[in-house]
This record gives structure tokens, sequence and C-alpha cells, in this order.
């Protein structure tokens, strides 16, 4: 007697989306977002991208009114 594994896709994380791709299943929006943020964390820890966040503070050159990170 042959023994069938069932795999079941954890949504809503990473191997949840490769549970969907290896089971040759289109992944759901929440494993799409999982992926798309482990991807943007294993690039940003490779150094493979140049992309960050910047906190801004600044003057506004037309009325003089201090511009923070809060403001926007």
């Amino acid at each position: 007697m042959r023994t069938v594994i069932k795999e079941v896709a954890n949504c809503g994380t990473y191997g949840g989306y490769q549970t969907h791709i290896r089971l040759g299943i289109k992944p759901c929006g929440p494993c799409k977002t999982a992926n798309s943020g482990y991807m943007r964390e294993r690039r940003r820890m490779r150094g493979e991208t140049k992309s960050t966040l910047v906190l801004l503070s600044a003057e506004c050159p037309n009325c003089g009114h201090h511009i923070n990170e809060e403001a926007a």
C-alpha cells in the first residue's frame, strides 16, 4: 500500500508560498505578500539593493516652515 503525503500550504508565510509553487497552484494573496517581504529582506541583507528609507528633516524653501518625518 502506498502512503500519500498531502502538503498543506501554511498561507501567509514564505513556506506557504513555496508549497503553492511546488504543488503547481497559483499562490494566494497572503502568500504573495509574504514572499515579497521575504525576498525584499533577503536582497537587503545581501546588499543587492540600494533602496533605503531616509528620514527627512528640512525647511520649506517657500515659507521656512520646518518639515520633519512626522509631517508626512
